[in-house]
């Protein structure tokens, strides 16, 4: 089981470096924009205040076909004390891979935001293929004591 879970493993490291897709979006509210085959629409920005943070986050709907199949969430954080800006990324899993995405810069004169998106086909079988090797481990300790019994 733990060299099936390798090769597995191994499929998933080769297609996620080899097929990865990264696209750099610029958008208003509402507008869409295409990844692979998905749009991200921005629907809205909403600023807030954390414990000793303020932050803008976007809420950008996942379409496929015109149907919301997932909500990304980043966020751009502000820390006055250090005088620190952070992005924080949203990750949504779709199908079997996953679509990161990272908030980037406002830009006044034309009221947009600054995005970049990641597409990573076949993480699954990252995931999937070290669950495999652990399995493996926990049959191969098992065997070790029941043999020893």
């Amino acid at each position: 089981v733990s060299h099936a879970g390798l090769g597995v493993m191994i499929l998933g490291i080769v297609g996620t470096q080899l097929i990865n897709t990264e696209y750099d979006l610029v958008l208003r509210k509402n507008e869409t924009a295409a990844i692979r085959d998905y749009e991200l629409q921005l629907v809205d920005i909403t600023p807030g205040q954390g414990k000793n943070y303020f932050y803008d986050e976007a809420w950008v709907n996942i379409l496929k076909d015109e149907k919301q199949i997932g909500q990304l969430r980043p966020s751009k954080r502000y820390y006055p004390t250090g005088n620190h800006l952070t992005s924080e990324v949203a990750i949504a899993p779709i199908g079997l891979g996953d679509i990161y995405l990272v908030m980037g810069d406002y830009n006044k004169n034309d009221a947009r935001w600054s995005f970049r998106a990641y597409h990573h086909p076949l993480v699954v079988f990252l995931w999937l293929g070290m669950a495999m090797i652990a399995a493996g481990g926990g049959i191969a300790i098992a065997g070790g004591i029941h043999k020893n019994a």
